[in-house]
């Protein structure tokens, strides 16, 4: 810590791995077939269905959590 863009990938999760494959993939087509690509990493979305109490909720829901219990957020 703390991280910036210059590191290289070196993540033990394997939901990012495969996050992480998918981008190499999408190069490789860009490259063999001259298909132009875009990869977008998402952070923090959230929706209705989102469970606001997981341990893997995003800033935006702990946020209205502690905000209708009329708590302070923490930035």
């Amino acid at each position: 810590m703390p991280k910036d863009e210059e590191m290289l990938p070196n993540s033990i999760c394997p939901y990012a791995m495969a996050k992480l494959a998918g981008e190499h993939y999408m190069r490789v087509f860009a490259r063999v077939y001259g298909v132009e690509t875009v990869v977008l990493r998402y952070f923090n979305v959230f929706g209705p269905y989102q469970d606001p109490t997981s341990h893997y909720s995003d800033v935006l829901a702990i946020f209205c959590r502690k905000m209708l219990a009329g708590e302070q957020p923490t930035i």
